[in-house]
């Protein structure tokens, strides 16, 4: 008969354990990981292929262009299919979308700021545009991420955190 009191002990230690290895993930750390599996769908999603996108406290700002409403829409879906994201702030416009040679530039831009969800880059011509924010540690890290990619310029529009 006393395995029941021992079972119920046992099962409430589970749930504190469970609940403190929740608890232990930051947001901060959600929030990257978030940014990175935008970066990994953008790679194969054409509806994200001029979206960009920023993470803070679980809600993902996308801005940029959708070539149609249905892409548009099919873009936000992609975000909210992400089950940590908390919420959507979609301010992409339903414009013309054209993909250039920068493209690739792009990519490997985002694939540098997977690790900072409050920075994104705008690529226009062969210059990569910073906007967001960064802690004054991190900016240097990033602008050195970003060199290698050999971009004419690198405009750091960043706010510090």
């Amino acid at each position: 008969m006393t395995s029941k009191p021992i079972f119920r002990l046992n099962k409430i230690l589970f749930s504190l354990f469970l609940l403190g290895i929740l608890s232990s993930c930051s947001q901060q750390e959600l929030d990257k990981e978030i940014k990175a599996d935008l970066t990994t769908k953008a790679k194969t999603d054409l509806n994200l292929a001029a979206v960009n996108y920023m993470v803070e406290d679980g809600v993902v700002t996308l801005t940029g262009k959708c070539a149609s409403e249905k892409s548009k829409s099919e873009a936000e879906q992609t975000v909210k299919g992400i089950n940590i994201v908390k919420g959507i702030v979609n301010h992409i416009e339903v414009a013309p979308v054209v993909l250039t040679t920068n493209f690739p530039l792009k990519q490997a831009a985002d694939s540098v700021l997977k690790t900072y969800p409050t920075v994104r880059a705008d690529v226009k011509g062969d210059t990569i545009v910073l906007e967001g924010k960064a802690k004054s540690q991190d900016a240097g890290k990033i602008l050195a991420g970003l060199k290698p990619l050999h971009p004419q310029k690198i405009e750091n529009q960043l706010k510090a955190d």
